[in-house]
């Protein structure tokens, strides 16, 4: 199993985060510390086994996108506070 995770060029985070898991949870099963059940050994298998593994997002593109948000955030607060001021002194 970590041979053909590592063959595909994925890391322990990518396959969890794939399956729904912890990356901790995904260690530890792979590591035998924590029994595999059989509904987690295929999904696991059938992950590994497709073709067309689902695109995710790395966590760098998750990051560009909170400081985009945050950039908007405090352009639109700024102007509301410019609208505020005004209000105020007209």
């Amino acid at each position: 199993m970590e041979r053909t995770r590592r063959e595909a060029g994925l890391t322990q985070e990518a396959i969890a985060r794939r399956l729904d898991i912890s990356q901790a949870h995904y260690s530890k099963v792979s590591a035998g510390l924590v029994p595999l059940s059989t509904k987690l050994e295929k999904r696991i298998r059938d992950l590994l086994a497709s073709d067309k593994l689902p695109p995710i997002r790395s966590r760098s593109t998750e990051l560009d996108e909170i400081d985009k948000l945050s950039a908007a955030i405090r352009r639109d607060t700024r102007q509301l506070l410019a609208k505020l001021r005004a209000f105020k002194s007209a």
